[in-house]
């Protein structure tokens, strides 16, 4: 696998995190779906818009062989019977949001995307949640409420993530824990211990890697040293994110992980800002490759579902990237005095009138 694409993976994994992090909630991101969603857009792009797309999704590097390598790696992701990674992207659009066939051509050979041209009216709405909830084998059952008027296209990315343990808990391994939260309460949780054999320590945190059946995927957990998850969080970089992670070295540890699970739902629009995705955003996109009508992002609309428990962990997410009709730029005002009108003659410092009339006639 191309190690450029890795490290440019793993900062924006790191980055979508640290933007959208809050202690104030338990934070569910799948970067992988985002990255597949906004990739699809970023296709469509041109110009400015895509300077800033591509420096965000792929490190600057070139979009098209970023798409290429994103395309190859979802394919190469492993699936067996305990552990199973499903994907599915799609388009949806009505026949006037006018769509260049070249662009869902693409997103079809690339990403094998599904194309579903419909009126966006309360069927569409139905229609989309179903196949959300479809592919997400029902863990997130719809992504939108009602279509927006100015909605033109919804690109949509859903992945579904099932896997059993390498070594499932036994009964006697499950007890009462008490969690402190991030306010110093405590909660009574379900904790699972066993000894793992994969540990991480470096200066900032201690952690394990439990592996899931198969050996091709792992549960990964770091907990700050110092106890401040804020700050473990704030120098989280891609570089570091990676080394972390491989650093995992063959030592015993005694681990627990509580039972939980997190349904997470978050518009992305202001954490892509941030990161440097501005112009889609704006009246100044150009996705000229998609429509030769005006559109920018209206939403990227994020949902997430996670359970963890004895068995493994199943976890689904979705993304959706909202394209709509542009504004058009406000006509130039006319005021043409031509009947009845209020006038005033102002103080500038204070708007007062200092003459205050009505002119009916003249």
């Amino acid at each position: 696998m191309n190690a450029e694409f890795i490290l440019n993976h793993a900062e924006f994994s790191a980055q979508l995190l640290k933007k959208a992090y809050t202690e104030d909630e338990n934070v569910l991101i799948s970067p992988l779906s985002v990255m597949l969603a906004l990739s699809m857009t970023a296709v469509g792009s041109m110009r400015e818009t895509r300077k800033e797309m591509k420096n965000v999704l792929a490190g600057g590097g070139s979009l098209t062989e970023h798409c290429k390598c994103l395309a190859e790696y979802v394919k190469t992701l492993p699936v067996s019977e305990t552990c199973c990674l499903h994907f599915a992207d799609s388009l949806w659009f009505p026949e006037e949001a006018q769509i260049l066939r070249r662009f869902t051509d693409q997103l079809k050979n690339e990403f094998d995307a599904e194309t579903v041209m419909l009126p966006f009216d309360a069927e569409a709405v139905k229609r989309i949640n179903t196949w959300v909830a479809e592919h997400t084998n029902g863990m997130i059952d719809s992504i939108i409420d009602s279509v927006s008027p100015e909605a033109l296209m919804y690109v949509i990315n859903a992945l579904a993530f099932e896997a059993e343990w390498e070594r499932i808990y036994h009964e006697d391994e499950v007890s009462e824990v008490e969690f402190t939260n991030v306010d110093n309460s405590s909660a009574n949780v379900k904790g699972m211990f066993c000894e793992e054999k994969r540990y991480i320590e470096n200066e900032d945190c201690i952690g394990f890697m439990k592996p899931y059946s198969g050996l091709n995927y792992s549960f990964a957990a770091l907990l700050p040293k110092d106890g401040d998850l804020n700050g473990l969080v704030a120098k989280m970089d891609g570089k570091r994110l990676f080394t972390t992670l491989a650093m995992a070295q063959d030592e015993p540890c005694d681990c627990m992980i509580p039972k939980f699970k997190i349904e997470y739902a978050k518009k992305l629009n202001d954490v892509l800002q941030a990161m440097g995705m501005e112009k889609a955003f704006t009246r100044e996109a150009d996705f000229s490759h998609i429509s030769s009508r005006p559109m920018n992002i209206g939403d990227v609309i994020h949902k997430t579902y996670l359970e963890m428990d004895e068995r493994g962990t199943k976890a689904g997410a979705v993304t959706a990237v909202m394209l709509k009709l542009m504004s058009l730029p406000r006509p130039k005002p006319q005021v043409y005095l031509n009947r009845p009108f209020m006038y005033a003659i102002v103080d500038d410092r204070t708007k007062l009138p200092v003459f205050l009339g009505t002119v009916t006639k003249l």
